[in-house]
């Protein structure tokens, strides 16, 4: 379950038949929780701001209109309504386990609050790289960063890492180059209703967020009020958009620090097919990722992403030779843990859809290490070589 705009801090839990609360010490705060099957949450969302926000199950099967029938011919293959449009039950094009819910607080203005300071200007293009002989098809994202627009063939998945300054206005111009519509989504960040992206939903009072139309763009305006590891998607519920790439990490620094791809490590795993059960499994965009390259005896940060769509009991595991190494968890969805939850651990983790993980890691000495995706069942799906030099 995700909730946009805002956390939630998770309070209890429990089995379906009995529900406990939890100590202090144990509580949570996340913006996407995990709910093993038969089991109970209790939360209490932090909703501060005044508009319409959605909580839903970040699943696509359980809350797409289009995508919510499990063809009879397999588990996880998706088969469309026969002459369903993706807006054709609502105007969000969302069905099933969706909640919509309105803020509402006399003392907060009735339109998206004006952001004083100067914006840092972003223009993200949403666009169809055609398949070559080298490469599929793919819906991607490009920034450009002058008066020309990038080229098209050197566009990749995920799109390009986001990286933001906590409390720094940001102005991101999204235009939208596809023959469909569109609308993005800024998950985990704590935002105005208007600019969270979702069309016919979001907003304050009559003011309702647009889909973006083919050759139209929509501004989106926020300052991160946290630094951490979030994550920027497609919200416009066709599922080869999602499927064909349109997502990419987010990332916010506090004040002062700069993003470093040698010692950030994101790791972002999606899919690039046609359908979930058939489609590959992307690391960092690619079936075969590069290896990583790391020395022994720097601090690393192992920033975890799974943007998959129906994939919601993946592990991600560090490993030397069979046994998991040991890192530190500092954050989930970008909240940074309290020192009760701040624990070294074996690097094994399970990453459902929608959330985030941060992780440091300071290899001791050289050597190879392997970093694997599985699914239930110990079916590997990912693995990229971790070089320790």
């Amino acid at each position: 379950m995700h909730l946009h705009g805002a956390y939630f801090r998770v309070i209890g839990e429990g089995d379906g038949a009995l529900s406990a609360a939890l100590s202090l010490e144990k509580q949570r705060l996340v913006v996407t929780e995990r709910i093993p099957q038969g089991d109970t949450r209790t939360f209490a969302p932090l909703l501060e701001r005044e508009g319409r926000w959605l909580f839903h199950c970040h699943m696509l099967s359980h809350m797409s209109a289009e995508y919510r029938y499990i063809e009879p011919g397999g588990p996880g293959v998706f088969q469309p309504v026969a002459g369903m449009h993706h807006a054709a039950l609502d105007s969000t094009g969302m069905a099933g386990l969706v909640l919509g819910m309105t803020v509402q607080s006399a003392a907060r203005p009735a339109s998206p609050a004006a952001i004083s300071a100067p914006a840092r200007k972003l223009r993200l293009l949403v666009r169809e790289r055609p398949a070559t002989d080298r490469s599929p098809g793919a819906t991607v994202f490009q920034l450009q960063e002058g008066p020309q627009p990038p080229a098209l063939d050197a566009a990749a998945i995920p799109g390009p890492p986001l990286a933001l300054k906590r409390d720094e206005p940001v102005e991101i111009t999204i235009v939208n180059q596809l023959r469909e519509p569109t609308a993005i989504h800024w998950h985990g960040i704590e935002l105005d209703s208007y600019y969270d992206g979702v069309p016919g939903w979001g907003g304050v009072r009559e003011q309702t967020t647009p889909p973006i139309a083919p050759g139209q763009s929509f501004v989106a305006r926020f300052a991160p009020p946290r630094a951490g590891t979030f994550m920027y998607h497609t919200h416009w519920h066709n599922f080869l958009q999602l499927v064909g790439g349109l997502y990419g990490p987010l990332i916010v620094l506090p004040p002062g620090q700069t993003f470093d791809a040698e010692t950030d490590k994101v790791l972002m795993i999606g899919l690039g097919g046609s359908h979930d059960s058939l489609s590959p499994l992307f690391l960092n965009g690619s079936t075969q990722p590069e290896p990583l390259r790391v020395k022994a005896g720097l601090k690393y940060r192992f920033r975890l992403i799974n943007i998959t769509p129906n994939n919601p009991t993946l592990q991600v595991s560090l490993l030397a030779g069979s046994s998991p190494v040991r890192w530190r968890a500092v954050a989930k969805d970008g909240m940074d843990l309290p020192a009760t939850q701040a624990l070294e651990q074996d690097a094994r983790q399970v990453v459902s859809v929608g959330e985030t993980f941060d992780f440091e890691f300071e290899p001791a000495m050289k050597g190879d290490l392997r970093l694997e995706v599985l699914r239930p069942g110990n079916r590997t799906l990912a693995v990229a070589e971790v070089q320790v030099r």
